[in-house]
């Protein structure tokens, strides 16, 4: 990890405590678990995941924040998903040629993009975690606020 991604997982780190909290107030009996993740073809990947009821790897609800890793280029990407992978809500994305070194306005640009995205749609979470499990997803829902 470069130090800009430690930066960027210190504030996502943030942000997913705040969502957390906001969560955990209408629905007590969800569990958590955030982590971040580094490999050759994804430089960076952070993700959020809540349970219902608690369930160890039982992941009902994930926010997923992504860079991966091309010969040219770097695709910076954000998605709220049910935990059998169906999108909710494709977030912020930004596509960089080249180094994403050389592009940290790019990235910071993003992220700041990417923090709000995840925060305006917190609320989403709490109702998402609320319905029963096995619920249908028919379509996309649509981002709040």
């Amino acid at each position: 990890m470069t130090p800009g991604w430690d930066n960027a997982w210190s504030d996502l780190e943030a942000t997913f405590a705040a969502i957390i909290g906001e969560v955990q107030a209408t629905n007590p009996q969800a569990t958590a678990h955030y982590q971040r993740t580094a490999t050759e073809r994804l430089p960076f990947a952070a993700y959020l995941t809540f349970s219902r009821e608690g369930v160890p790897n039982q992941e009902d609800l994930v926010f997923a924040v992504d860079c991966l890793a091309t010969e040219d280029h770097h695709l910076l990407a954000c998605a709220i998903s049910t935990g059998e992978g169906h999108t909710l809500i494709d977030g912020p994305e930004r596509e960089i040629e080249g180094e994403i070194e050389e592009d940290d306005e790019a990235v910071q640009g993003w992220l700041e993009e990417v923090r709000a995205f995840l925060e305006r749609n917190a609320p989403l979470a709490a109702r998402y975690l609320m319905t029963p499990r096995g619920r249908p997803v028919g379509r996309q829902l649509p981002a709040t606020g």
